[in-house]
């Protein structure tokens, strides 16, 4: 919502210096916030949903794309795209193998709710062999 994504643009302005895709994500989500404030709703990033760049309708909502991730860059967007073209991502371990997305911008995403919709494909693995 309005909130998170101003807390985005904060932590962004913070930074001395932008990058290009940290310029690139400030503007989307300085769009975005504009545009929430002017009624509008969004839907957060899902890995399964989410365009690479674009900002897509769905269910009177803008379904917020890849690149409004600080730090996952439009080529990394471009292929997860590609990827999921050939089949849908099932778990957050099929993610892992078959895109580029490094563990900063994975724990990012995974923060944001992009891979609330996937299954956990062994509870062990994800919770420890101790965790009974």
């Amino acid at each position: 919502g309005p909130v998170a994504l101003k807390n985005g643009i904060k932590e962004l302005l913070a930074k001395n210096y932008l990058t290009v895709n940290e310029q690139s994500t400030l503007t989307t989500l300085q769009v975005a916030y504009e545009m929430s404030l002017r009624g509008f709703h969004f839907k957060k990033v899902d890995i399964n949903h989410s365009d690479a760049k674009t900002f897509v309708m769905e269910d009177d909502a803008l379904r917020m794309p890849f690149i409004s991730i600080d730090g996952l860059g439009e080529n990394v967007a471009n292929g997860i795209v590609e990827t999921r073209t050939s089949r849908v991502f099932s778990s957050k371990e099929d993610v892992k193998l078959r895109t580029k997305i490094n563990q900063t911008v994975f724990a990012k995403m995974e923060s944001y709710g992009a891979f609330d919709e996937l299954i956990v494909e062994n509870d062990e693995k994800e919770q420890g062999l101790f965790a009974l």
